[in-house]
């Protein structure tokens, strides 16, 4: 008897999700994905033959494949359940080893509540099994494999509606974890007696709380280091800096480098090997920003006078730097992809087979994603199937949103029927300043993805959408979104964007003043009850025109801002082209940095 089984790991919300160091979010997903491994490679041995992952899949514990919270597989014998309760064991299990390891790491009654401790372990892995009879007849067309996948995925939704709720351990008056404030802390009170190796694994600021979860989350894998916020942010600096002044990038690094091996300075140093695209400054991007060197002491009770030497020692090398190059400018971009119609597509496949190649497309996929987000000078915090999550420097991020939109596009093409559409992917791109929460960054690169796949009237089709919002510290955020024309790219956002940047950051004519974006808002006002026409369209560009000589002087001829001003033929169109304006000026930054330009164009 032929069988179709399913299992569901989570929770997501604690591994993914939840998170307020870069660390958290790098370490939590590749934790679930490792989890799920371990459950897949175990239904495997016992018999099943995979098909989400693919069934030749690299399922070793440490390999770069990642599998998503989801595994699929065909099972042709008479105990499903053996099967799924195989996968349920080896997760719980992996979970176990991973929670042992880290609760050795620290081995300390100073630290660690052991009571609240060994309450939450073992209460965190959720897992659903489903399974249900593969039958013999098609049925209205469709193959008894498409009819069982079908039921087996409402067998699973009905079964995470009914999950286990079991009444957490209560230990009074304990804060919650500032991860996600769910689960209790398992950290002690009184902090100054922490061991120093704990206190810089943990990095836990004064008055954050952490759960079992989140304490795993920052000594899995021991001392291994991750990109910052701040480091991705500061990127675009760093290459600006000119070959003449690298010398002065050099005296910071030894400063940095002597402050962490001499004078117990709490300042990561990123790998060598693993993050070489971050050669040029191997270190957290805190120490480039003169107004964040305090969070360097704040860790400690009182600070010892050797780390206020090594802080200052860091300032005094880095001001060199800010004098002939300003600050690094602080916003990031927080990227999240997703394919679109994925359901559609899986469903009309009509045999295991087929969903086999379509998984090793996705697989294929998710693979070259990381290296086209780390060669875009980014860090992939995920990437399963067709979810992407990546932080990049804010001039990189729409080069890279095109190279995966274009992969997904090449690697499923030739994974779908004949007569199926193929699977587009939609992109959000959040710009956030980098002292934000992380998880405000993320909720603004998840709004924007939302944005890309449900666009507001005028803004085109629903999916195979880009959408870019950005949030300044002062005002609202600015939204702009299309679809994506990756034929024809000079008509795509990404590509008006980019080329919006580049009229800001024009040295012969400043054809896109600063104040330009603002004098449009009045003009889209202005022409709100215009009927709209050819008369309209004519009086938009003369006024438009009058603006530019207002604040440029003159008005170029360069064919790039003819296409724009072409655009302008109601009052919406005016307001659309303002909003691209005012996003494109965050990216003319990032773009003005990477040069070694970091400079203003002056409004006239």
């Amino acid at each position: 008897m032929s069988h179709l089984v399913a299992l569901s790991v989570g929770p997501v919300q604690e591994f993914i999700q939840a998170a307020r160091r870069t660390r958290d979010l790098f370490t939590g997903s590749r934790l679930l994905s490792e989890i799920s491994k371990a459950a897949a490679l175990a239904m495997e041995q016992a018999g099943a033959k995979l098909v989400f992952p693919a069934a030749d899949s690299d399922l070793a514990e440490g390999s770069d494949f990642s599998v998503a919270n989801i595994i699929l597989a065909e099972f042709h014998d008479s105990n499903p359940a053996g099967v799924v309760d195989s996968g349920k064991k080896a997760a719980r299990d992996y979970w176990a080893k991973i929670a042992g390891e880290a609760r050795r790491a620290v081995d300390s009654d100073r630290v660690i509540r052991a009571d609240v401790w060994n309450a939450q372990v073992n209460d965190v892995v959720e897992l659903f099994g489903s399974w249900c009879v593969v039958g013999t007849e098609s049925v209205g067309g469709r193959t008894p494999y498409q009819i069982a996948r079908d039921h087996l995925m409402r067998l699973m939704a009905g079964r995470k509606s009914l999950r286990d709720f079991r009444q957490p351990t209560a230990f009074a008056r304990l804060p919650k974890s500032s991860l996600d404030g769910q689960r209790d802390t398992v950290l002690q009170e009184d902090r100054r007696h922490w061991p120093a190796g704990i206190r810089w694994q943990l990095r836990a600021k004064p008055g954050e709380q952490l759960d079992s979860v989140g304490v795993i989350k920052r000594v899995w894998e021991g001392r291994r280091p991750f990109p910052s916020v701040s480091r991705v942010a500061a990127d675009s600096w760093l290459r600006g800096i000119q070959p003449e002044d690298l010398h002065l990038l050099e005296e910071l690094s030894t400063a940095c480098d002597r402050g962490i091996r001499g004078n117990g300075l709490e300042l990561s140093r990123l790998g060598d090997q693993e993050f070489s695209r971050y050669s040029l400054f191997p270190f957290e991007g805190g120490a480039l920003y003169q107004g964040r060197h305090g969070e360097f002491t704040e860790r400690y009770g009182t600070v010892p006078e050797s780390v206020d030497m090594a802080v200052k020692s860091l300032e005094a090398a880095l001001a060199p730097l800010v004098k002939k190059y300003r600050e690094p400018d602080p916003y990031v971009a927080v990227l999240v992809a997703d394919g679109d119609r994925m359901g559609e597509a899986l469903s009309r496949i009509s045999d295991p087979n087929g969903h086999r190649i379509f998984s090793r497309a996705l697989a294929g996929f998710a693979s070259n994603a990381r290296e086209i987000v780390e060669k875009h000078q980014g860090s992939l915090v995920y990437s399963g199937g067709d979810d992407v999550l990546a932080i990049l420097p804010v001039d990189q991020c729409l080069p890279c949103a095109r190279s995966l939109a274009l992969d997904f596009r090449t690697k499923l093409v030739s994974a779908v029927p004949v007569g199926v559409a193929v699977p587009t992917l939609s992109v959000g791109i959040g710009l956030g300043h980098s002292v934000e929460d992380l998880e405000d960054l993320l909720n603004y690169a998840r709004a924007a993805e939302k944005h890309a796949k449900n666009p507001q009237p005028g803004e085109g089709q629903s999916r195979n959408g880009l959408a870019v919002h950005v949030h300044k510290r002062g005002g609202g955020p600015v939204r702009v979104r299309e679809n994506w024309n990756l034929e024809k790219p000079e008509k795509s956002l990404d590509v008006e964007l980019t080329t919006i940047a580049e009229l800001i950051n024009s040295k012969d004519d400043c054809h896109l003043p600063n104040r330009f974006a603002s004098e449009l808002v009045v003009l889209a006002r202005e022409y709100t009850k215009w009927p709209g026409g050819a008369t309209t369209a004519e009086a938009i560009h003369q006024d438009v025109r009058r603006v530019l000589r207002k604040k440029a002087g003159k008005i170029s001829d360069d064919s790039r801002m003819a296409h724009f001003l072409n655009q302008l033929v109601d009052s919406a169109s005016v307001q659309r082209l303002a909003e691209k304006i005012l996003v494109a000026r965050q990216i003319a930054v990032g773009m003005r940095m990477a040069k070694g330009e970091n400079r203003r164009c002056t409004s006239r």
